[in-house]
């Protein structure tokens, strides 16, 4: 376990020594179920979108803790870090294009979404755009599995706060009233994770994860 990345000097990572060649593999912790390649710079490692660099506790430590942490700790609230109708604002530019496939089921029932049971995977293609002078959120734009028939368009906010971190920066993008917002957290500039309506990071599986990954 060695403490620091390119962005964080306080983050935990873990650190895979090979006893031939002495190279180094290292990762970060993002909490006990998920870590996130790291490169030579150790920064988060960019997937594409296809695939990412986050790999998934096989048995989910989470559901089986969750109930004890629920009930000793409570949630952190949610804190708005920005108006993105702010007086003055100025033609949106994009922030970012960030692209990913994740499981299913989890995320088709965080949004109210009816699959099949044989549904495997869900395609992501989100647009961010900011006022272009204050760098404030304006909209987004939504492509995707469950987005084929129409574009989904909306605002979006930059929010603090996550069980993993109650600090951590939180990307909130209005939806439906019958689905409710979707919220990712910032890993850094170039990574951005699901999380769960608890403020949980979500956790995939062997094949996919719950991250997108900035398009280049």
């Amino acid at each position: 376990m060695v403490q620091g990345t390119k962005s964080d000097p306080n983050a935990v990572t873990v650190q895979l020594v090979s006893k031939e060649s002495e190279k180094l593999v290292s990762f970060l912790k993002l909490d006990h179920d998920l870590l996130h390649l790291l490169d030579s710079d150790r920064k988060l490692a960019v997937g594409n979108g296809g695939w990412s660099y986050t790999l998934s506790r096989k048995e989910n430590f989470r559901q089986q803790t969750r109930a004890a942490n629920a009930a000793a700790t409570p949630s952190p609230q949610l804190t708005s870090l920005t108006d993105p109708s702010s007086p003055g604002a100025t033609p949106p530019s994009v922030l970012g294009r960030f692209v990913g496939r994740s499981p299913c089921v989890d995320v088709a029932r965080e949004l109210g979404k009816t699959v099949g049971a044989d549904c495997m995977k869900v395609k992501w293609d989100l647009t961010l755009y900011h006022d272009s002078k204050t760098l404030a959120p304006t909209t987004y734009k939504l492509r995707g599995t469950f987005y084929r028939d129409r574009i989904k368009e909306g605002t979006w906010t930059i929010l603090r706060g996550a069980n993993v971190n109650p600090a951590a920066v939180v990307y909130q993008l209005e939806a439906d009233a019958s689905q409710g917002p979707l919220l990712f957290l910032k890993a850094d500039d170039d990574v951005l994770l699901f999380l769960d309506r608890g403020r949980n990071l979500m956790v995939g599986n062997s094949d996919f994860s719950y991250t997108l990954n900035r398009a280049k």
